[in-house]
């Protein structure tokens, strides 16, 4: 569990000058100097073994953290700039940890499998675990896949479709899984196994489907009910089609494999003149979506 410490509060309208910062300083040393035009400058010293944030806030109430800002100490002084504009009752501070860290970047001081650069873009507590809703899912990496930190109803459910709950992809290794990817971001091979190279007067379908075929790399093993989005592109685009009777036509369609991992659509050749012949797969191209 993160130990996280504070340092003394600034006040924008009692800043003061340029002190030369020192391991004996209290309050790591910390001063702030304003500049012209809304710049601001902090100081102060950084120990050896502590990752620094900074904080801000306008009530001394709710603190939000500066999301660029993730400082390791070295027993030197460090210093960071930023500016505001219209605030003349802004407060700052300084957060750190004593965890040990070899990355504090992309590291994980409170152990909720959100790295802690994620935390800050995404305005969550990097030094703080929490699960509200107690169903076994951190209130931050909840908030980083859109889920609820209030519901507990959401871990059993799957927003991928991949078969794992929203507790197990957490659950998934010591990063977790994405629960809003099917894939996991490590996407399979696809190839077209059938109906390619046809070709058509121009505007016409082809007479046999495009049939493709989805597998996981390594164990050749299909992909089942993955989501695959199949376009149709070009200057001139064709179009795909579920059926070849001219109903439900589209330059893309989002599809989910069979239990054998493949697809199939129909292709209407784009109406160019003159007619060129061609295979299918010039005018196809294809997606791995999300869920």
């Amino acid at each position: 569990m993160s130990r996280a410490c504070y340092s003394m509060l600034c006040w924008l309208v009692l800043t003061c000058g340029a002190f030369a910062q020192g391991a004996s300083d209290p309050n790591e040393g910390l001063r702030m100097v304003r500049g012209t035009g809304g710049q601001n400058y902090l100081y102060w010293w950084g120990r050896s073994g502590r990752t620094y944030f900074v904080q801000y806030s306008v009530d001394m109430i709710t603190w939000h953290y500066f999301p660029d800002v993730i400082e390791p100490g070295g027993n030197a002084p460090i210093s960071y700039y930023f500016s505001v504009s219209g605030a003349t009752g802004l407060f700052v501070r300084l957060k750190y940890t004593d965890l040990a860290t070899s990355d504090p970047i992309g590291g994980d001081f409170d152990g909720d499998k959100v790295p802690n650069t994620v935390e800050l873009d995404i305005g969550t507590d990097p030094l703080h675990f929490a699960d509200s809703d107690s169903d076994g899912m951190p209130d931050d990496w909840e908030t980083w896949f859109g889920l609820n930190p209030n519901y507990s109803g959401d871990a059993t459910g799957n927003l991928d479709g991949d078969g794992l709950s929203n507790l197990a992809e957490y659950q998934n290794g010591a990063a977790g899984s994405d629960p809003t990817d099917y894939y996991n971001g490590v996407y399979p091979r696809i190839g077209i196994i059938s109906g390619n190279y046809q070709t058509a007067e121009p505007g016409r379908f082809s007479s046999q489907p495009l049939v493709f075929e989805v597998k996981f790399d390594g164990t050749n093993t299909p992909v089942n009910h993955g989501p695959i989005t199949i376009v149709a592109d070009g200057d001139d685009p064709a179009q795909v089609s579920l059926t070849n009777d001219g109903s439900g036509l589209a330059t893309s369609l989002n599809l989910f494999t069979g239990t054998d991992g493949r697809v199939q659509v129909y292709y209407k050749h784009p109406a160019v003149s003159p007619y060129v012949p061609g295979d299918c797969s010039s005018g196809i191209d294809y997606d791995f979506v999300s869920r």
